[in-house]
């Protein structure tokens, strides 16, 4: 919504400029998980590719793509056309009819005989409706509620399974004080090489996790988690420098 706020972007720019930050290292990421693979089923490896759903055997249910996380690309992806979609109606027409869209796959449960696009049928779509009227309406909380919003992703999913008040309205709460947050800390280095390399790092952990699992067997301590931690930013953070950018 903010990229879009200024000037005119056709749907097909939007698509192509997304598509150019997004895909590249995961294809790279996905790729990489496919050596020592046996038996690869190839019809699941073109659907990780292409951000697709691939059904499972079992009727109503789906594959989570060659790389694990990338289940949330198929959904950013998913969002990412839709946005398009919304940019060749008139801008306040198509920005609410696509949130109408979003509530409504999000709350609706799925219903036979839609097939792959029972896929989307989750309340997950709700968290881009949240940014989404953050950035339109200039939503900005006080900056105390930051840790606010951090304390309701941790209490209320022990209070409630409804995820639009146990994750999409704490998420939002953070986000919007973070904007109160802009302009008033400094720019350090260290965090901000963190926040340019946080795609790649969320990309790589697992690789990066499974590598100590491998060599070392079970970490379960605190000492463990600490220099683990450390290993998946370093990983995360040569990915970014030496794949992603370039």
């Amino acid at each position: 919504v903010s990229s879009t706020a200024r000037g005119v972007v056709s749907a097909g720019r939007f698509l192509w400029r997304r598509l150019r930050r997004i895909a590249p290292i995961y294809w790279v990421a996905t790729a990489a998980c496919l050596f020592g693979m046996t038996g690869v089923d190839w019809s699941h490896v073109v659907g990780s590719f292409l951000f697709l759903p691939v059904a499972a055997e079992s009727a109503g249910t789906f594959r989570s793509p060659v790389l694990d996380v990338g289940w949330t690309l198929n959904f950013e992806m998913a969002f990412y056309v839709a946005f398009a979609a919304s940019l060749l109606l008139p801008r306040r027409a198509g920005f609410w009819m696509l949130i109408a869209a979003i509530v409504t796959i999000s709350v609706v449960p799925a219903f036979d005989g839609l097939g792959l696009l029972a896929y989307y049928f989750q309340p997950f779509p709700l968290d881009f409706a949240i940014g989404m009227v953050i950035a339109r309406l200039g939503l900005i909380a006080p900056r105390w509620c930051l840790p606010l919003g951090f304390a309701g992703l941790a209490i209320l999913p022990q209070l409630t399974d409804i995820w639009a008040l146990c994750v999409t309205l704490p998420a939002g709460l953070i986000v919007a004080s973070a904007l109160a947050w802009e302009g008033r800390l400094r720019s350090w280095k260290a965090p901000v090489l963190l926040g340019d390399a946080s795609y790649s790092l969320y990309l790589f952990h697992l690789m990066a996790l499974q590598s100590v699992a491998t060599i070392f067997g079970r970490f379960d301590s605190a000492g463990h988690t600490i220099w683990i931690t450390g290993w998946c930013i370093a990983v995360g953070v040569a990915a970014h420098l030496y794949l992603e950018k370039p």
